[in-house]
């Protein structure tokens, strides 16, 4: 579905207030869960009920299919696929997936992270920031960006299609899935009414660090001497509702006690199990937690 379409038609009032609303992220079934609060609140929740928290990836993949099952949605139900369109586009969704900055101001994105995955009220945090010291931080498995690629990639001005498409974080929150991303991105795109050229949304933004600092809300603070790293969520933004035109994003910057609106979204094993994903959950471990298949 073209979402420019969505849009003028008046399926996605600008003025929605989806903070303020009942989420309905299904029509008939509890397969995606929405978790309000806290991040380190919510995540507990999440495992408790034996739900993967949901992924940058699985973000994409959800809202190009609610697109998609409006196309064959019988007529009567129309509106209600139309609230559910609503509230994944516009929500911005807490994710599992981790940025984790290093002292060299290097960056790793951290897929289904165990850092966060095992996150709860009890997480001794360092101004919001799960901290890493060496041992831990070798440990971690991720795509890797240097201080210079964070430079050139990161934090940016927004993106045309084409940069969207080939911009190697994207790639890598998309987990090398090229199609998956060229979909989400050509559905994202569609809602604006300039050329490709001209059309630019989707920035993907990391906590500004520079050697041995790390910012909490903009400032700079020094790193202490054990910290090797510090690690945050990826964040999924939704369209503002202030313009049809406001960047979606990927956003690693927030401090995980930071918002106690952020919204997570658990999904339900049989979800996973039906998609071949192997109905993850999670159980607690050491640092993070142990991820079982």
């Amino acid at each position: 579905m073209n979402m420019k379409r969505f849009i003028n038609d008046g399926l996605i009032p600008q003025c929605l207030e989806v903070m303020n609303m009942n989420l309905k992220l299904n029509l008939w079934t509890t397969d995606y869960k929405p978790f309000r609060g806290l991040y380190t609140a919510q995540m507990p929740l999440i495992v408790a009920e034996r739900r993967t928290p949901m992924s940058v990836a699985k973000v994409m993949r959800r809202r190009v299919e609610v697109l998609d099952e409006l196309k064959n949605a019988p007529r009567d139900l129309r509106e209600e696929y139309k609230k559910v369109i609503q509230h994944w586009w516009y929500a911005t969704i807490s994710t599992g997936d981790g940025a984790v900055r290093h002292r060299d101001g290097s960056l790793t994105i951290v897929l289904d992270a165990p850092y966060l995955w095992g996150i709860n009220p009890d997480t001794n945090l360092v101004d919001g920031n799960v901290s890493f010291d060496d041992a831990d931080y070798r440990r971690l498995a991720g795509d890797k960006f240097s201080a210079k690629q964070v430079e050139r990639y990161f934090n940016k001005p927004l993106l045309n299609i084409a940069q969207t498409k080939k911009h190697p974080g994207w790639l890598a929150l998309a987990r090398g899935d090229e199609d998956l991303l060229a979909r989400f991105v050509d559905a994202a795109f569609s809602h604006t009414d300039k050329p490709d050229d001209e059309n630019q949304m989707m920035p993907i933004l990391t906590s500004l660090s520079t050697p041995a600092l790390y910012s909490v809300s903009g400032v700079f603070k020094p790193m202490a001497p054990g910290m090797m790293a510090y690690g945050r969520a990826w964040d999924m933004g939704g369209i503002a509702r202030s313009s049809s035109r406001s960047p979606l994003y990927a956003d690693g910057r927030a401090e995980l006690n930071f918002d106690d609106h952020s919204l997570l979204v658990g999904i339900a094993q049989l979800v996973q199990l039906e998609r071949g994903e192997g109905g993850q959950y999670a159980t607690y471990g050491r640092v993070g937690i142990d991820c079982k298949v």
